[in-house]
């Protein structure tokens, strides 16, 4: 099998820190490498300026300048003239698209010869109104198949027209070898120690995170992403803005962005993780926290509430709802025994439901079914 996994608004190889970041990128870049170990043919067009392939992309990468942020209508050209350019010499049995102007270009640039395409589609990214909320709909009534990460987004694509038929939830997934609960952990002092690791940005759930620390005076709170030290990042001041009007700026640690190879040390030495999105999250954090053995808490936002099984690997909270985190959280650290039995159940549902070469499986799955390829073919 030959794809071709197209994103108009994002890089699935940018970091934590860099202001791109998301995690749909991050859920982006697993897709990539998930079907480069199943041994499938493909390449990548995203956007950016640097042509060359990053280390870890055993794909060919091709980078389109384009303003993500801008007009809709440009961004579709740009893509279809660099996908008719790139298909010259020889087209992809399907298209993986990520986000709607992804794959309306690649529609156009497949002309009347209909192409196979699946689509991607994130609730956070939901146009509510207007002429790009239609066409955001048709283009995903028309998908040949539609994968989310998560029922209620799965929801809200029914409520649009889907067929729920050509729904697919593919979650978010982890590497139960590299995230688990035993192995080095970050050193630490006494005190009950809170981390966050979901970034800086306004949609990261950290200044939630902060504000309640003024109702845990005996504990810490390390958090984790956002532009190096030594460089300006405005989202950091904000949230430093924060930490000192709530009178916690003594116990706020901001560790900047972290190799991915020592996030399982950094999720390791917390009592709690705190995944407190305000709106939307994939999980990724919440997932990779469980799948180390510790106790998580959680906004009920978007797929992040599928993954957490509120009172079993963790508790659940309504988003926005401080008061609500403030109690979990107190609930959390004051029972030691209640924090260790959140992290087994939560190694054990990372192990039996979310572990990557299942999720590599299943993906392939929703492939073969958009070309019609038995699901026991050999990839290539």
């Amino acid at each position: 099998m030959h794809i071709t996994v197209v994103s108009s608004a994002l890089d699935p190889w940018t970091v934590p820190g860099r202001p791109d970041w998301c995690g749909r990128a991050g859920h982006l870049r697993q897709t990539v490498a998930l079907l480069t170990e199943a041994g499938v043919r493909s390449e990548t067009v995203v956007p950016g300026r640097d042509s060359s392939a990053p280390s870890d992309s055993d794909g060919a990468v091709h980078r389109v300048r384009v303003d993500a942020a801008g007009d809709p209508a440009a961004t579709v050209e740009e893509m279809t003239r660099r996908l008719r350019a790139l298909w010259r010499g020889g087209r992809p049995d399907l298209v993986h698209a990520h986000h709607w102007t992804a794959a309306l270009a690649a529609r156009r640039a497949a002309g009347s010869d209909r192409m196979p395409l699946l689509l991607n589609v994130f609730a956070g990214e939901r146009e509510s109104a207007g002429d790009r909320a239609s066409v955001q709909r048709a283009v995903a009534r028309e998908a040949d198949r539609v994968l989310v990460t998560g029922s209620s987004d799965r929801s809200a694509l029914v409520a649009d027209g889907v067929d729920p038929s050509r729904l697919d939830i593919r979650p978010v997934s982890v590497d139960v070898e590299a995230f688990r609960p035993d192995g080095p952990s970050l050193r630490r002092a006494e005190r009950p120690r809170m981390v966050t690791i979901d970034g800086v940005g306004p949609d990261s759930g950290a200044g939630h995170a902060i504000t309640v620390l003024a109702g845990v005076p005996e504990a810490e709170l390390l958090v984790a992403g956002g532009r190096p030290a030594e460089e300006r990042d405005p989202d950091r001041e904000r949230l430093f803005a924060v930490a000192r009007r709530c009178g916690v700026a003594d116990r706020v640690r901001f560790v900047g962005p972290v190799d991915r190879g020592a996030v399982p040390r950094l999720l390791r030495s917390a009592d709690v993780v705190v995944c407190a999105a305000p709106e939307w999250s994939a999980g990724t954090g919440a997932l990779e926290a469980m799948a180390c053995g510790r106790a998580v808490v959680a906004t009920a936002a978007g797929p992040q509430a599928d993954l957490v099984v509120d009172e079993v690997s963790g508790l659940l909270v309504a988003p926005r709802d401080d008061r609500a985190l403030l109690q979990a959280l107190r609930d959390t650290l004051e029972h030691r025994c209640r924090r260790e039995a959140f992290g087994i159940a939560g190694r054990n549902r990372a192990t039996a439901v979310y572990d990557r070469a299942a999720a590599g499986t299943a993906l392939l799955a929703s492939h073969r079914s958009v070309v019609g390829e038995p699901e026991h073919a050999a990839a290539g």
